[in-house]
C-alpha cells in the first residue's frame, strides 16, 4: 500500500521514520464568533437600516449604509483588516442632537520661515 506526503519528496531514498501532519480537517467545528459595531452614520443617509441591526458582509455595504468617510464605514474596514471573514453586524445610528463644534484660531506677527504649524486640540 503506497502512502503518499504533500511536503516530503517521493524520491527520498534514506531509512528512516518520515511523518507528516495534515491539519487540512483541524478546527472543523468551531464556533463562529459574531462581532457587533455600534457607530454613526453620515448625517445626509437616510434609510431603513438606521436604529437595526444589519449583517454587513463587505466593505462597500457598509459604506453604502453609513456613507462615505462615516465613521460605521471607516469602523468596519479596520475591523476587516483584522478579520477579514467573521461575521459582522452593524448598528447604524444617527446623530439627532448636539451642536457641531466651531472654532477660530487668529495668529499675529510675520512669518518668519516655511513650516508647519502644529495646533493641539482637545485638552
Amino acid at each position: 500500500m503506497a502512502i503518499s506526503f504533500n511536503n516530503i519528496p517521493s524520491d527520498v531514498r534514506v531509512p528512516l521514520f518520515y511523518a507528516e501532519m495534515d491539519n487540512t480537517a483541524a478546527n472543523s467545528a468551531s464556533a463562529s464568533m459574531r462581532r457587533l459595531i455600534v457607530a454613526q452614520v453620515n448625517d445626509d443617509v437616510s434609510g431603513p437600516e438606521l436604529g437595526s441591526l444589519v449583517l454587513v458582509p463587505s466593505v462597500a455595504l457598509a459604506k453604502n449604509i453609513g456613507g462615505q468617510g462615516s465613521m460605521l464605514a471607516a469602523m468596519y474596514e479596520t475591523w476587516r483588516k483584522a478579520d477579514p471573514t467573521g461575521e459582522v453586524w452593524c448598528l447604524p445610528l444617527l446623530n439627532t442632537e448636539g451642536v457641531k463644534a466651531g472654532a477660530t484660531v487668529t495668529l499675529t506677527g510675520a512669518a518668519t520661515e516655511a513650516g508647519l504649524l502644529n495646533l493641539y486640540v482637545g485638552g
